[in-house]
This record gives C-alpha cells, structure tokens and sequence, in this order.
C-alpha cells in the first residue's frame, strides 16, 4: 500500500514540479536584461562595429545558448503579431517594435518602417569620416532616437528634424539621400495602412519541440540549470558549493529546534500555569521580540572582539577552506564559526516549535478521550505519551512541510551576516549583481524541498497514526 501510495504522489508531483520550472522558465524570460546581449557583449552600442556586424555576433550567440528558437511549444497572441518575432536580434528592438506594431497591426508596415532607420543608421557608418561631420551627427542622433522609439508624436518630430537637416555637401548626398527618401516614405505607408482587426484576433499557434523551453528542461533534468552570468561557472556546481555550508547549518538547527522544542512544549501544557510555564513564555517572549539578524550582529560584535578575550570567532576563515578539505580540517575550521550562525537560525524555529507543541499538547489534554483514560486508571505517562502525544504531533508535521525550504530562506541574512558561504549568501550575492541563472536555480532547488518536504509530512502523519488512510492523506503545505 505504501508504494501505491508513493507513486500516486508522485503523479501529483511530477506535473507540479513541471509547472514551477515552467514559471520559472517564463520569468526568466520577463526580465528587462537581454542575457545574448549581455554574454556577447553587445548591450552597449560598440562604435567598432556597424550594425550588421553587431546582428551576426548577436545571432551567433544566440544560437550557442539556444535563445534562436520560439520560446515555448506554443503561443497565443493577436494574429497581427510574427511567429518569428524571436529571430529579431536584441532584447530592446523587439521590444519597439511591438510597440509599433500594437499601433498599426500591420506587420510588414512596421518591419519596412523599421528597417529604412537601421539602413539610414548604415548609411551613416558607410559615409566618409571627413564628409559633413556636423550634419552627421545631427541625422545620428536622429536615428538613435528613431530606433527605439514608438511614440506617433515623438517619431513625427524627429522626422521633422530630419528634413530640416540640409544635406548640402554634395559628396554626402550619395550616402544620405536614398535612406532619408526611403524612411519617409516606409514611415508614410506605416500610417496610411494600419490593420487594427488583427490587432483584437486570437491567434494559437503550435511551434513544435524544438523550443527553448523544450531543451531548457532537459537540461534542467539532468541537473544542468545553466551557467552563471558573472563567472560562466555551471549553477549546478554553485549551489552543490553552497550546499556544503547550508545544509549543515539548516539541518542541525531543524534537529535542535525539533529535539528541545517538542519536550519543552509538551511539559509547559503538562504545567500550564506553573512557574515554569510561566518562565518559558517569559523567555519566549523574550527570544521571539529580538530579531536574528540583530543578535547576530550583537553575537558578532561580542565573539570578534579582542578587547573582551572572546575572539575565537572569525568571519573570515570559512572562505580560506577548499572544497576538498578533510572531515578533520573541517571540522577544526569550521565548526567553532559555524557555532554562532546555528543559534541565530535554532532560536526562532525554536520558539515556534514549542509554543505549536504547547497549543496543540494542551488541546488534546482537554479533550474527552484523555479524560476517558484517566478515569480507566490509565497511568500519566501513558496518556501523555501514548494517547495524548501523538494526536499532537500532527500540527508538527504539517509544519515540517515548510522547513526544509526554510533551510535556505531562513539563513539568508544570516549566512551574509557571519560570512558563510552557503546557499542563503549565495542567493544574497546573486540578486545584488542579477546574476538570474543562479537565482532560478536556487528557486527551483527550494521548489523541490518543498514538494519533498510534503511527501514527508504525509509519510509521517501515517507512521504517527496508523488509522491514518494513505489514500485520503492530504497535507496543507
């Protein structure tokens, strides 16, 4: 029954975790930055290179990184939008030229209207050094301000400035003429032909399995999340890094907080009332009004400071140890700095964990069946521990659902605070240098976690209570 169990959640699984890689896919696509530009370099005008040279080095790229293809298997859009629209080098052009096209819904308009002010920009390049300087740079300036921009009003002023440019150096009309002419004109048609009804019709179109997302997936499965943005290190080998450090430090404060938090909950509802109920939410209280990332930095201003003879503390010794280091040199160098981050990240799962024990402990005390018991003469311990404490312990797996993706999130400032190369530092410094490769790679990693975490939770809601029917387990995540 077990592993029928097992495979049924993992058909549920399975699709679920589809779907978050897809979301992720498709926010890493929302993002302002161009990523082909970027890795090739091109995301600021290179004066070196004309703009065909700048469209070759682009489209080379992209097909390296795959980025040559239609994004997903399928799209849904107006019908006066291209199928191809991704074949358009730069981020930024494709961009204005949806904009325009969402004013004429003439496709063919706009391209044509587009490219008579890359040609003008090309003709700019072609022309003399020595020709006209003055007039140049006016009409490039010009043409700049053309090519990203979709504003009827804005577009018709710059045209305006244009033909009030003179070209009278007969040398330069050669060069400058025919692309002027032809702009205005492209320009002229883009207005006089508008197909605004293609504009409000629904168009799906299927674009097969050679897609991004197609092969972005089978990568991500075979544990390929890409490379890094800033370091061109694999994602993969980043997080393992980070792991390393994280993994030890989440999982030892989750035992902690799970081995104190659940007696300490259990007596304080066994002495409700008692002076040592009363110390304990006093304590609570306490703990739970002081922030972690204060008491860290309290923790490390106290235990770095030479003056007070507490330095055994360093922030920065962690970073000084391979990746291959020893059990032995490990646990010399790391386990006395690793000392302090655990009682940051311990005390608050801590306070939770007893405080649901207590609540939950204290409910089922109240509860009919226990009063049955005792009045068969059951002895305390057993109600407590045999009836009493595993109706309680419910709350506590529910819970657990989230705590392994807390692992990472939970440690974030605090891994920064004290200089631990982990997970939480790491996804710090990406999001600071918007290195997004590594930061969908740890949101998918925490997806996991989380969907792990489930499957535990109703493992244990079995283990916990046998009558528990493995069929009907469902768990609130």
């Amino acid at each position: 029954m077990i592993w029928s169990y097992l495979f049924r959640r993992l058909l549920v699984i399975i699709p679920s975790l589809l779907l978050i890689m897809a979301l992720v896919f498709g926010l890493s696509r929302l993002l302002p930055e161009d990523p082909v530009a970027a890795l090739a370099g091109l995301n600021n005008e290179d004066n070196t290179l004309d703009e065909q040279s700048r469209e070759q080095a682009y489209r080379q790229k992209a097909a390296i990184l795959g980025m040559d293809k239609p994004a997903f298997y399928f799209n849904f859009q107006p019908a006066a939008y291209p199928d191809t629209l991704y074949r358009i080098p730069f981020k930024e052009r494709r961009k204005t030229l949806l904009a325009l096209l969402d004013q004429s819904g003439n496709w063919p308009a706009t391209m044509a209207y587009y490219r008579t002010v890359l040609d003008l920009k090309a003709a700019l390049r072609h022309a003399p050094d020595t020709l006209a300087v003055e007039q140049k740079a006016k009409i490039l300036d010009i043409a700049n301000a053309l090519q990203y921009n979709s504003e009827k009003g804005e577009i018709e002023k710059q045209l305006q400035g244009l033909q009030a440019v003179k070209i009278n150096d007969s040398a330069l009309k050669p060069y400058l003429a025919n692309a002027t002419n032809n702009l205005q004109k492209a320009h002229q048609y883009w207005l006089a032909n508008p197909k605004q009804g293609l504009l409000y019709q629904p168009s799906l179109r299927w674009q097969g399995f050679d897609n991004q997302f197609h092969d972005w997936l089978k990568n991500a499965l075979k544990g390929n999340l890409g490379t890094s943005n800033i370091d061109s290190q694999p994602v993969w080998d980043k997080i393992s890094q980070g792991l390393r450090w994280t993994l030890p430090l989440g999982l030892t404060s989750l035992l902690l907080s799970y081995l104190l938090g659940i007696p300490l909950g259990v007596m304080a509802a066994r002495r409700r009332g008692s002076r040592f109920d009363r110390i304990l939410n006093s304590t609570l209280f306490l703990l739970a009004a002081l922030p972690s990332f204060w008491l860290a930095m309290v923790l490390l201003l106290v235990f770095t400071n030479p003056n007070l003879g507490l330095n055994f503390v360093s922030i920065t010794a962690l970073n000084y140890l391979s990746n291959d280091a020893s059990w032995g040199e490990w646990f010399d160098k790391a386990l006395p700095n690793l000392l302090l981050p655990v009682l940051c990240t311990t005390y608050p799962l801590l306070i939770v964990k007893v405080m649901q024990m207590r609540s939950s402990m204290s409910q089922e005390l109240d509860s009919e069946y226990v009063r049955t018991a005792r009045a068969k003469g059951l002895s305390e311990k057993t109600v407590v521990w045999k009836h009493a404490f595993r109706n309680a312990l419910f709350p506590q797996i529910t819970l657990f659902a989230n705590l392994l993706p807390h692992i990472i999130a939970g440690s974030v400032i605090v891994e920064n605070i004290f200089n631990v190369p982990g997970m939480g530092n790491l996804l710090f410094e990406s999001l600071g240098v918007q290195d997004w490769p590594v930061v969908f790679g740890i949101l998918i990693f925490s997806a996991l976690l989380t969907m792990l975490g489930v499957l535990i939770a109703d493992l244990l809601y079995a283990w916990v209570d046998p009558r528990v029917n493995l069929e009907e387990t469902k768990t609130t995540a």
